[in-house]
């Protein structure tokens, strides 16, 4: 964890760095794993969850989950049960999505729904904004390995941003 924080830190200070070496490092973070995008482009974010205890805790226990076969769903627990309302995890969340630094995961199970399913008004990111209920999901408790997935709890409220 410190390693990364050093890391971060150095990596605030690339406003006097050449472009042509951030965007090197910009094609490297595509072939690693998310550190390096963190790094890259959220290093302020990343130092303000490190110094915060309750962000710091998820960070530790998202870390702990790493290599599991439940590792979407424990890191998703550690989201929700640690890190939910906590804002120095929120802001580090958002500066990750604002910058593709998610990596891809495998899928979190079969989907239980079919196209005639789903909502058909949706066609845009826009339709989407707003707040949401999930009151019944559709891909929970399909093996041994993964006990819930995304909508597993019941009774969700979702709130998506621009």
């Amino acid at each position: 964890m410190f390693i990364l924080l050093l890391l971060s830190t150095i990596a605030s200070l690339s406003s006097a760095t050449p472009l042509h070496i951030l965007q090197s490092l910009s094609q490297y973070q595509k072939s690693t794993g998310p550190e390096v995008c963190i790094t890259l482009h959220c290093p302020l974010e990343m130092g303000a969850c490190v110094i915060n205890s309750d962000c710091r805790v998820t960070l530790e226990c998202m870390a702990g989950c790493s290599g599991r076969p439940d590792e979407s769903q424990c890191q998703f627990e550690c989201e929700m049960t640690l890190g939910n309302g906590n804002e120095p995890f929120e802001k580090l969340l958002q500066c990750m999505a604002a910058n593709d630094c998610f990596p891809e995961v495998p899928a979190d199970g079969l989907c239980l729904a079919a196209p005639e399913d789903t909502v058909q008004e949706v066609t845009s990111i826009e339709d989407v904004a707003g707040d949401w209920w999930v009151v019944k999901g559709v891909n929970c408790g399909q093996d041994d390995v993964w006990r819930g997935g995304y909508d597993w709890y019941p009774c969700q409220h979702e709130r998506y941003l621009r």
